[in-house]
């Protein structure tokens, strides 16, 4: 029998201790001050839900490189808006929230391919813009 090698998305509280998440291959990237946990599942952003399921938060597009199609979650504040990188056909950086779903934030040069974003605020996103997301 071969080892099972699957990540879990866990949390902790002093007041449970750790519980699991569940979702194959999921990770837990960065928690609200309300407590709703933005992550991924199985290469797809996605937020734990306050009925204990994820919710995936979709995929923008192709890659303009080729291979697999993906998501990440990389923040979330205390309105629920989530920020994150994705497959994009241009840019890669989102910004999902719950009343507009997923945007592509764009790029702030032209030809470039890839940008990232990583931290929000209130109303600010916090991100990369380059060849290779610097």
């Amino acid at each position: 029998m071969s080892p099972n090698f699957e990540s879990r998305a866990v949390v902790w509280t002093a007041e449970t201790g750790t519980t699991d998440l569940g979702g194959m291959n999921s990770r837990a990237i960065d928690i609200n001050n309300r407590g709703v946990i933005a992550g991924e599942v199985q290469g797809q952003a996605a937020v734990w839900t306050d009925i204990g399921v994820w919710q995936e938060l979709g995929i923008l597009g192709d890659s303009p490189f080729g291979g697999p199609r993906f998501s990440s979650a990389g923040a979330i504040n205390d309105r629920g808006w989530v920020v994150g990188t994705s497959t994009a056909p241009a840019g890669g950086a989102f910004l999902w929230t719950p009343e507009t779903g997923m945007e592509n934030l764009g790029h702030l040069h032209a030809g470039l391919d890839i940008s990232l974003s990583h931290a929000l605020a209130d109303q600010c996103v916090l991100g990369q813009d380059g060849p290779d997301g610097r």
